[in-house]
């Protein structure tokens, strides 16, 4: 792909931009729960933590990942700038509480839980974006900030930064600067050597991409991200790993000191990083730059590919099945060959599939999309019509497409799909067709999906903008999607039937309603995925796209 870019464009691009991953320790599976820590550490210090220690025992580990639980627990339940208690009723009332960065964000963007305290929003507000943190509240707040070092619920780098007398100094802020460049993990860094071995560096400049600022601008421009709708938010994604790099790289990577002084005399802001005037990537002025992005970001035209490959590795299931089962003989001739009375190997993998027209059973031309099996793909390509004739038992074999590989995009009746597998005569397919939805039903499916993933364990309430009126409204949209849009050519069989049943969704609980859509957009979405669609009288496994014979007529 990289010769081909420079083949396309006639030179080697001026800068590639390389989205960087979240660093070790920031992201990734916890070896250890947030509950199981806090409750280790709580056993060692009962009496300062009083009712915090029954209160923590009766939350479960799911709750804990919401940081201002955590923080709570973590900070005995008070300010860390004042020290008074925080009422647990009024915990998640933003207008009362924040989460307060201790090195501003306009200076360092650092969103670990090192980094950010629990405090009253009035004190917060006050103490705007100036570090260190004012003397009264150091005196005041360090013997318990102490207790929290000493008991392990704060860290020595939290508890330096709550205690710092001195500003951060221009180099400080200079190697934070330098270390965002290189704080990724092992494999982006791999992808970065690899293209400089293609684009000399005397060309083309590898500029990287921290993933969280890009994800701070789509927010901060309320940019939609829906990963249950379509697949086109990678592309997205991509251009905007361009735009917001190539800010942050002119403005500031290339001249480390001009913005350390542009931070100093409060010229920039890293928390205003789009609202000035940047050569050679952002002009702020009427919105220009910005308007550009959001008339691009709305674009749905988006052409998605799949990477088409033959199937490797094992010829089969490889421990034989008793007498009577199996589809491969354990051997070509002899005694061993008869499946009926030695059985045989189960699941032949097939490498590829090969378009053949021959003559049916009743004399009709046809089309078939034949499996070429690993364990006869020598003897197919040696001889592709005697194969067929012979091992396949089709009479007047043509070959129209010998290759045609898992992945390859093939359209029947006007709705494309991407060959996914096969099992038995059928040929499972992932729809090549991307639903798109509008603006206001992807942020209110995004609703629905942070509902499910993060606050399940509760009921609804009005904080998630989740109703039964739009439930029903999103549902019946998506059903005149596979009824009455191109997806009907696959989907109005399942779309019919989920219909049919439109009254029992109606009566079902909110919650369950909104699993049941989510379950629906999963049949729909463009990968070999099932719905759940119990709730509502069908299958746990509806909506496969499959082809039920390989023959098309």
């Amino acid at each position: 792909m990289a010769q081909e870019i420079v083949k396309v464009m006639g030179k080697p691009p001026k800068k590639i931009f390389v989205e960087m991953t979240r660093s070790e320790g920031e992201k990734g599976k916890r070896t250890v729960s947030r509950k199981d820590s806090l409750m280790e550490l709580y056993k060692y210090c009962e009496k300062e933590a009083g009712e915090l220690f029954e209160r923590l025992n009766g939350i479960d580990n799911e709750r804990l990942r919401q940081d201002k639980l955590y923080l709570y627990f973590t900070q005995f339940g008070k300010c860390m700038y004042t020290g008074e208690k925080i009422p647990f009723d009024s915990l998640f009332d933003n207008n009362i509480y924040d989460i307060d960065h201790i090195y501003p964000r306009s200076k360092i963007k650092d969103d670990s839980l090192t980094n950010r305290v629990l405090v009253k929003k009035e004190v917060n507000t006050g103490k705007d974006n100036v570090y260190p943190l004012s003397g009264d509240i150091r005196r005041k707040m360090y013997p318990h900030w102490k207790l929290l070092l000493d008991k392990g619920l704060i860290n020595k780098e939290k508890f330096k930064r709550l205690t710092r007398v001195e500003p951060l100094s221009d180099s400080e802020l200079a190697d934070f600067i330098s270390r965002q460049l290189v704080e990724t993990s092992q494999s982006t860094k791999a992808v970065a050597q690899i293209l400089e071995q293609f684009y000399p560096k005397s060309e083309t400049d590898i500029v990287y991409v921290k993933a969280r600022n890009v994800s701070e601008f789509r927010h901060h421009f309320d940019m939609l991200k829906c990963r249950e709708v379509n697949d086109l938010h990678h592309a997205k994604d991509a251009y905007l790993n361009i735009v917001v790099g190539n800010v942050y790289d002119e403005l500031y990577t290339r001249n480390k000191a001009n913005f350390i002084n542009g931070l100093q005399t409060k010229k920039y802001s890293l928390n205003a990083m789009f609202g000035f005037n940047v050569k050679r990537a952002w002009i702020a002025d009427n919105n220009e730059s910005l308007n550009i992005v959001k008339k691009t970001m709305n674009k749905n035209n988006i052409i998605c590919t799949r990477y088409s490959s033959c199937q490797h590795g094992s010829l089969f299931k490889l421990n034989p099945l008793k007498k009577g089962s199996g589809q491969v003989s354990l051997k070509k001739s002899g005694p061993l060959s008869d499946i009926e009375k030695y059985g045989g190997y189960d699941r032949p993998i097939s490498t590829y599939f090969t378009l053949v027209k021959h003559t049916g059973k009743k004399g009709k031309e046809c089309l078939s999309m034949q499996p070429i099996n690993l364990y006869q793909l020598k003897e197919f390509e040696k001889s592709p019509i005697e194969f067929l004739e012979n091992e396949l038992h089709l009479k007047n074999p043509q070959i129209i497409i010998k290759k045609v590989k898992y992945n390859t995009c093939v359209e029947i009746d006007g709705f494309r799909m991407y060959i996914s597998s096969k099992s038995g005569n059928n040929i499972f397919y992932k729809p090549a067709m991307q639903l798109v939805l509008g603006y206001k039903q992807e942020k209110y499916i995004r609703n629905i999906s942070k509902y499910i993933n993060k606050y399940s364990y509760r009921p609804i309430n009005e904080s998630d903008h989740i109703t039964e009126e739009e439930n029903i409204q999103l549902f019946d949209l998506l059903l005149n999607k596979m009824t009455n849009t191109i997806f009907k050519v696959k989907f109005n069989s399942i779309g019919t039937k989920i219909k049919n049943n439109r009254n029992l969704f109606v009566n079902i609980p909110i919650e369950k309603q909104c699993y049941v859509i989510m379950q629906i957009l999963n049949i729909l979405h463009t990968n070999v995925m099932q719905g759940d669609l119990t709730d509502i009288g069908l299958s746990k496994k509806s909506g496969t796209v499959t082809i039920k014979r390989l023959f098309v007529d």
